[in-house]
């Protein structure tokens, strides 16, 4: 169960605003949502704000139902307004941006308007971007599973919940050819580690690996529909490369894929 908690998590805060101690939710309600929150905005600042801190983020998210909102954005409090008798407010950009207007929340217990316990909201579902995006949010490393069109949508579009992290890493990975079964082990040591590795799949087929070039020759850019895309190990980027084909070879002996898959060598 993925929940706003491990998305919050992703996008280490800590290096990013070093200030920022807490995270809040707030929660406007489906029948006053419109009037509060415009397209990246607060319409009406908040006034009264239980417990309010300059070094909270707040997450503002609208309703759907008594159970159900979706995320909108995220602020920080500058200071009060005098004047205006209100909070003024800066946006903060988050990672959870690119899901913006679609990440849907669901909370067992009904509607609060201020909460702190992030694991209480669970991701529901994701909906379409209006471009089309059909690729699920990257969640960590273990979870990598693409099909070969969603990583051509990954690459072409340089969505950056899976560019930074697979950017940010060397490893191992798997690829497992779903017309046959058969699998091809592969590392990656580059500038741009997993990330550069699998772009080049995205844009070859075959990757310049000898038994891919084979079914690409015979088979065509069709047959690479069936393709599957994960990750079996990550490696820091100051791993000396001699390790990372060490990593490789013993996950080739282990799947047998010299013998039975697609590694040649």
């Amino acid at each position: 169960m993925l929940t706003l908690q491990d998305l919050i998590n992703l996008e280490n805060l800590s290096k990013k605003y070093p200030d920022i101690t807490r995270v809040q939710y707030w929660w406007y309600g489906k029948d006053i949502e419109s009037l509060y929150i415009g397209n990246g905005e607060l319409r009406i600042p908040p006034s009264q704000i239980r417990g309010a801190d300059y070094n909270t983020l707040y997450l503002i998210g609208s309703g759907i139902d008594g159970n159900r909102s979706m995320y909108r954005f995220a602020i920080r409090l500058t200071n009060f307004n005098d004047e205006t008798k209100r909070y003024d407010y800066i946006r903060v950009p988050l990672a959870l941006d690119d899901y913006s207007n679609r990440l849907v929340l669901f909370k067992k217990t009904r509607f609060t308007f201020y909460c702190g316990q992030l694991d209480l909201f669970e991701v529901e579902k994701i909906n379409a971007p209006d471009n089309g995006r059909t690729v699920v949010p990257f969640t960590d490393y273990e979870s990598v599973e693409l099909s070969f069109s969603e990583l051509r949508e990954v690459v072409a579009n340089k969505y950056s919940d899976y560019y930074k992290p697979l950017s940010a890493v060397k490893g191992v990975y798997m690829i497992i050819d779903g017309n046959t079964g058969k699998q091809y082990i592969g590392s990656a040591y580059g500038d741009e580690a997993i990330y550069s590795r699998w772009a080049n799949y995205a844009t070859t087929y075959h990757g310049g690996n000898l038994e891919l070039i084979k079914l690409y020759e015979e088979c065509g850019e069709e047959y690479f529909n069936q393709f599957k895309f994960f990750i079996l190990r990550i490696l820091p980027k100051k791993t000396p490369v001699d390790d990372i084909i060490a990593a490789e070879n013993y996950y080739k002996e282990r799947y047998l894929t010299r013998k039975y898959g697609l590694n040649a060598n």
